[in-house]
Order: C-alpha cells, then sequence, then structure tokens
C-alpha cells in the first residue's frame, strides 16, 4: 500500500484525568476501534495509582495496546516507543480494525508523527563516562564539549538541561559526527529509517486534543498531513 493510501492514524491527546479513556471506550463500543496508549507511565507493570491506567474491566471490553509493557526499573525511550507503536498500527489495520491513539505523552506523538533518527545504541561505558563528568565538572563543562564537537544541538539545548546535552555527547562518542546531521533528516513515518524507504511517506494525523473544564467538555481539531 503506497502511502497516499494509508488511512490517517487518529489521536484522542489531553492531560490526565480529561477523561481520555472514558470517551475511547465509548467510541470503541460504537466503532471498531483498538486503543493505543500514547503514555510514558502506562507502559510500566505496578504503576497504577496516579496514572489513570485503565482499569482491567476497561481492558477486557476494548483491546489496549503499550500498557504493561516493562517493569518499572527497565528504560523505555521515545525510540522504542515509535518502534511498538508502528507495529500495533500496523497490526491492527491488518486486522481490518481502526487504532486510535490514546495519551497525554506530547513527544511521544511529536515523533511518531515525524519520525526519528536511526542511530545507534551507545555502548554502557560511554554513557558512565559523561554520567561522571557531569557529576565532577558539571553541566557548563559538558555543554562546552558539546559545543566543541555539535554546535548546531549546543545552540538548540541549553546547559541547564543535563540529560538532553549528555545524549548528543555519548552518539558523538559512538559515531565521530553531529548528531543533528542524522536527527535533521526523518524519514518515513512506518520504518523509521533516516533515509526513507519506497513506498513510505508521510500519513495523516488527524487529532482531538480534549479537556475538562466545569464539568463541560470542550474538545479541538487538528489534522497534520
Amino acid at each position: 500500500m503506497s502511502a497516499t493510501q494509508l488511512p490517517p492514524v487518529h489521536c484522542l491527546m489531553g492531560p490526565t484525568g480529561a477523561g481520555k479513556t472514558a470517551l475511547a471506550l465509548w467510541l470503541a463500543e460504537r466503532l471498531p476501534i483498538e486503543i493505543v496508549s500514547v503514555d510514558s507511565a502506562l507502559v510500566y507493570r505496578g504503576m497504577d495509582i496516579g496514572t489513570a491506567k485503565p482499569d482491567p474491566g476497561a481492558r477486557r471490553r476494548v483491546l489496549h495496546h503499550l500498557i504493561d509493557l516493562c517493569p518499572p526499573d527497565e528504560p523505555y525511550s521515545v525510540a522504542r516507543f515509535c518502534s511498538d507503536a508502528a507495529a500495533a498500527v500496523a497490526d491492527i489495520e491488518s486486522r481490518g480494525r481502526v487504532p486510535l491513539l490514546v495519551g497525554g505523552t506530547g513527544l511521544y506523538l511529536r515523533r511518531f508523527e515525524t519520525g526519528i533518527a536511526d542511530m545507534p545504541p551507545v555502548p554502557p561505558d560511554v554513557h558512565a563516562q559523561l554520567q561522571a563528568a557531569l557529576a565532577g565538572a558539571g553541566a557548563p563543562a559538558l555543554h562546552a564539549r558539546l559545543a566543541a564537537v555539535d554546535a548546531d544541538s549546543a545552540a538548540r539545548i541549553r546547559w541547564v538541561f543535563l540529560r538532553p546535552a549528555a545524549g548528543p555527547c555519548r552518539r558523538f562518542s559512538r559515531q565521530r559526527r553531529p548528531v543533528w546531521r542524522d536527527a535533521s533528516a526523518n524519514g518515513c513515518w512506518h520504518h523509521r529509517s533516516a533515509t526513507g524507504c519506497a513506498g513510505c511517506g508521510p500519513r495523516a494525523f488527524i487529532r482531538c486534543s480534549i479537556v475538562a473544564s466545569s464539568m463541560k467538555w470542550r474538545a479541538c481539531g487538528r489534522r497534520r498531513d
């Protein structure tokens, strides 16, 4: 199926407690919908309090994806989300059903919409070295180190944000080239490759953002082509 033939991806986004799950379940009772969670907390098993995780009854009524994927001590990245979400969407559509992306983690949805550069993993020893440098010399020194090897990334990241500055440094240590060179070339939505691939391309994302105000629902829609 070519990119122009792919159906749009429907998204229901909003903050915790706004009622996204209730609305998604209401829709799923009337339409052939399966829910794909877009939530950085719901991927963890056991984190049920304070996350508005759908209860077992709701998950029996409607099939949910990307919930309870890993233990709380296992890192889960936006890159992994993009891969898991793409697989879930493809699986749902292959069975003739409609995926509905539901959640409140905007970073996950933005990267799923626009793509993410395919970069190799960073060895643990490089990560440990940079964490030690951060603890010892401090964030300004690490930011200066980043500016020396990747000025574009340094210009976009303020030194007060410690972990974002460490990320490009780790990848430069691994690849020996600026991370911005890879990240500026987002690829196709499905394969998430930096170069794209034949037959794939952007999909339309139809997003509805929902908030609760004085017990009344307000919603606004946005379409991204």
